[in-house]
């Protein structure tokens, strides 16, 4: 992503590809975890696509001549969204990555099960009260590679945001 050279556009629904890549690219803290996940899409599937399918007003993504290498997402209502989650997108993932039967021995859960379980509201995952109504807006930002650290800062300060706000996005 050319930093410089990047514009921002609004999210364009029915498109969440782009945010699935970039969130793959990004899952390792920031670094390419497309080693560590025998199933591609459950980082966007947790992190990116969400907000795009349910807050699509609140997503933009960063294009340059390569093409998208960044997003800001955000839910203006964490509690509304989570619950929207629990209703509409959870279940589908819950179905999609099943636990193992009880009667297992060990630790037989893949790192795909455990990471659907923890943010599909598996034990000890739901916030409480508190937390939500401390998070009650939240955003989540994801740059891939080169030109990233100044790509990112436009997505998320400065004039761009404020144009974001205002209205000049593409």
């Amino acid at each position: 992503m050319d930093g410089d050279g990047a514009r921002i556009r609004r999210y364009r629904s029915g498109g969440p590809d782009d945010l699935y890549r970039i969130c793959l690219l990004t899952a390792d803290s920031g670094q390419d975890a497309t080693s560590l996940f025998r199933d591609s899409r459950l980082p966007g599937h947790l992190f990116a696509a969400p907000y795009g399918v349910f807050e699509p007003s609140l997503a933009f993504v960063a294009v340059d001549a390569a093409g998208v290498g960044g997003y800001i997402v955000g839910a203006l209502d964490s509690q509304a969204f989570e619950s929207r989650l629990d209703s509409d997108w959870w279940p589908a993932l819950r179905r999609r990555y099943r636990e193992p039967p009880p009667e297992a021995a060990g630790d037989p859960w893949t790192r795909e099960q455990r990471m659907a379980h923890r943010a599909g509201g598996g034990a000890g995952a739901r916030m409480d009260g508190a937390a939500v109504t401390a998070a009650k807006t939240r955003a989540r930002t994801a740059v891939t590679s080169a030109g990233a650290e100044h790509a990112e800062r436009r997505l998320v300060s400065g004039r761009p945001c404020g144009d974001l706000a205002g209205g000049a996005v593409e």
